[in-house]
């Protein structure tokens, strides 16, 4: 009789303890991001601009990796304006060339930004640089120098991975040649499906990305600077294994010289790995949602 009550009591503490547990588990389900994100792909000629959108319900997380080159009508404003955005959570500057962020200052004077990161590498010395970070100091916004093993949380359990660049830098920054390879890159992923951004990391960062082991298989790849011979090697395309390819690349300079943008060649690598290949001289603004199982393209 002694021995059947243990037991009992035995079974109804595993009991309490199961409810407790289950309870535990659907509340950190609940309280984890279930909504959309979207990656816009703007159409900025020959530069970068992409912004990352994060919705849930009445809730949205706005975050922009670079804003194209310096022109007169800003087209990353006017499309942050037609969304409505009023507030940049995170604003990312891969690496301080003119294509990529010279069009940050005016972004940063017409809209809030709550935190930038940055490459850290200031051997640029160009009046567009200097007016990118005086518009920083003026506005008192955080900068956050981007390393590999960082993660920066968007929203709950959704995080901008970085991949590159790593520690240590030269000493003398005046003394990197290639400034490309020093580009801010990261992952996002939500679920089954994964986005890659990779600034204008050329070969030898790559090859420093492999090196490290890091995952970086994602559905989703923004291709290596405009679409240059200069980066997109067959290992690294072949480890991403992208399912779709995004080129933001200006009109009128594809082929098969060194200088093409983007080259024929690339193009043929991706393609050859199953990748289908999206460009903005050829589709306007791109568009990939995706709920995190599944996603989608819209195109302009």
């Amino acid at each position: 009789m002694k021995f059947r009550k243990i037991n009992l009591f035995s079974l109804l503490l595993i009991i309490v303890l199961l409810i407790f547990t289950a309870c535990g588990s659907t509340g950190s389900q609940d309280d984890s991001f279930s909504g959309e994100i979207s990656a816009h792909f703007i159409d900025v000629g020959h530069g970068d601009a992409i912004v990352v959108e994060l919705r849930e319900e009445d809730s949205r997380y706005i975050m922009l990796i670079d804003a194209g080159p310096e022109l007169e009508d800003n087209p990353v404003v006017s499309y942050l304006e037609d969304m409505n955005v009023s507030r940049i959570d995170l604003m990312v500057a891969t690496h301080p060339h003119q294509d990529h962020i010279g069009g940050m200052v005016d972004v940063i004077n017409n809209f809030e930004i709550t935190k930038v990161i940055d490459s850290g590498i200031d051997s640029v010395e160009s009046d567009y640089y200097l007016d990118y970070i005086a518009a920083l100091e003026e506005n008192n916004i955080e900068m956050i120098i981007g390393r590999n093993g960082m993660s920066i949380e968007l929203v709950k359990e959704i995080n901008f991975e970085i991949i590159h660049p790593a520690d240590p830098l030269p000493d003398d920054l005046s003394t990197i040649k290639e400034v490309n390879n020093y580009s801010v890159a990261g992952q996002i992923r939500y679920n089954q499906i994964g986005f890659l951004f990779t600034g204008d990391i050329q070969r030898e960062a790559e090859e420093k990305i492999l090196n490290r082991r890091v995952n970086i298989e994602n559905e989703i790849l923004k291709v290596a600077h405009h679409g240059s011979i200069s980066s997109s090697t067959s290992d690294f395309i072949d480890k991403v294994k992208p399912e779709v390819a995004v080129i933001q690349c200006p009109e009128g300079l594809g082929g098969t010289s060194y200088l093409s943008l983007p080259n024929d060649e690339v193009i043929e690598r991706l393609k050859n790995s199953g990748a289908e290949v999206y460009r903005n001289d050829y589709h306007g603004n791109i568009v990939v949602n995706t709920d995190g199982l599944s996603y989608s393209i819209d195109l302009e």
